[in-house]
């Protein structure tokens, strides 16, 4: 089946009209058989149509010579398509790229909450407590020290630290958590920068895109509204006005089947995008901390740092 659309040039015009120009013998009732357009159909640019033809006849001949030859203008819509969506992305990365990185954003919050400083303190005091018994015990050993001695002596030393082993863990948790709140606050305001991309402009190409590969536009569809508004109201539908209704509705169908396809591509476009970082508006908690420090050991002592991994 030979497949052919309808090049720039012949818009607007009928067949009738490009046979009496080209000066082609063939007739247009029997090629309106073949393709199903009348004579009198006017053409649209990419408009395509296909038909079992005798590659001897005048109307292939026709075809042939005057119209492209089928695929061409929905190759050149689908790279059109992929270069907008692209240019999309491209722009929607750079956004991103300018954003603070949560480790970044990590480092510099918990450095003016000094968390590493807290954590220290906290682990140091916590370690100290936990270690009364065994020094009191080995210090025993040197002076001579009674039972009731050593135990006085631990249970004086653990009433003096462990206040202040409790007030530097709840120093600690508490900016753990006031870290994940400012977090929390700084992704929301991340997300709410780039909402106007997804919830807007994405849109906004997608139904553009759309119209344009099924010549569905906008007063088509508010012609078909107000058909279908008068046919509900009660208004005498005359025969003209069905038929307007069937075509609108075929081409409206058309439409919303070709939006899908470009969504669905689209979102094929967005999770192939390298770089994309997720963007969910999700608050990080004080559970989450870890995500964000990890102890290291250095010279032997166990100190805080601020996790590598989240500046990639």
């Amino acid at each position: 089946m030979a497949q052919f659309e309808t090049p720039e040039r012949f818009a607007g015009k009928t067949l009738s009209q490009i046979r009496n120009e080209a000066g082609a013998a063939f007739r247009p009732d029997v090629l309106e058989k073949f393709i199903g357009l009348a004579p009198n159909t006017v053409l649209k640019a990419g408009q395509s149509f296909s038909g079992d033809f005798d590659p001897g006849s005048g109307e292939f001949q026709f075809l042939s010579s005057q119209f492209d030859p089928g695929g061409t203008a929905q190759t050149a819509f689908g790279a059109r398509q992929k270069e907008e969506e692209q240019g999309f992305l491209t722009a929607l990365k750079g956004k991103i790229a300018g954003q603070e990185k949560l480790g970044v954003a990590a480092e510099r919050i918990g450095g003016k909450l000094d968390l590493p400083g807290l954590r220290q303190s906290a682990f140091d005091l916590t370690t100290t407590l936990k270690g009364i018994p065994e020094a009191v015990l080995t210090a025993s050993k040197e002076f001579g020290l009674s039972a009731p001695q050593i135990q006085g002596r631990i249970a004086s030393e653990q009433a003096r630290i462990a206040p202040r082993a409790q007030e530097a863990t709840a120093q600690a948790q508490f900016g753990e958590a006031e870290l994940g709140r400012r977090l929390g606050l700084l992704i929301a305001e991340q997300s709410k920068e780039l909402r106007p991309d997804f919830e807007a402009q994405l849109p906004l190409l997608q139904d553009r895109l759309a119209r344009e590969q099924s010549n569905y536009q906008q007063d088509k569809q508010n012609e078909l509204t107000l058909l279908l508004t008068n046919m509900s109201q009660g208004f005498q539908a005359s025969q003209a006005d069905l038929d307007r209704v069937n075509i609108l509705a075929r081409e409206e169908s058309a439409y919303e089947q070709s939006l899908e396809k470009i969504k669905f591509s689209t979102d094929e476009s967005l999770r192939e995008a390298k770089g994309l970082q997720e963007l969910k508006g999700t608050g990080a908690g004080a559970s989450d901390i870890g995500k964000y420090f990890q102890p290291q050991q250095t010279q032997g002592i166990q100190s805080l740092w601020i996790s590598p991994y989240l500046n990639q």
